[in-house]
């Protein structure tokens, strides 16, 4: 997906599929709008369990903050999650306290992978 001017629709569009219900977008390059139309869509959709977007994050944005942080403001919407996939996306200590606030509203998501990341 990287920077193609379409990945904003082709990942709002692919979420809508009615029945998808594990998604890897595992070593795509995505930047702060791509994670954020992310968040929104996965929590519109009431199916989809595990999601993985291990090293996603390429570079952090120009206020330094890391671009998969969009993504986790949204998931306290999210309501289907049991399995999230979120390694080595430069996640730090500002990360972590956006992940635990969606994490307390959070009631299904069973398993998380954090690992190499720098918290």
């Amino acid at each position: 997906l990287g920077h193609d001017p379409s990945r904003v629709s082709c990942i709002s569009n692919l979420l809508r599929a009615p029945r998808l219900e594990d998604l890897d977008l595992s070593w795509n390059c995505l930047p702060k709008e791509t994670f954020e139309a992310l968040g929104a869509a996965v929590c519109e959709t009431e199916v989809l369990h595990t999601l993985c977007i291990s090293n996603c994050t390429g570079s952090r944005t120009e206020d330094g903050e890391a671009p998969i942080n969009s993504f986790l403001e949204c998931l306290s919407g999210d309501k289907s999650l049991t399995k999230l996939d979120i390694t080595s996306n430069t996640l730090d200590h500002l990360g972590a306290f956006v992940l635990e606030d969606a994490l307390a509203k959070h009631a299904k998501l069973e398993e998380l992978q954090i690992s190499n990341n720098p918290l």
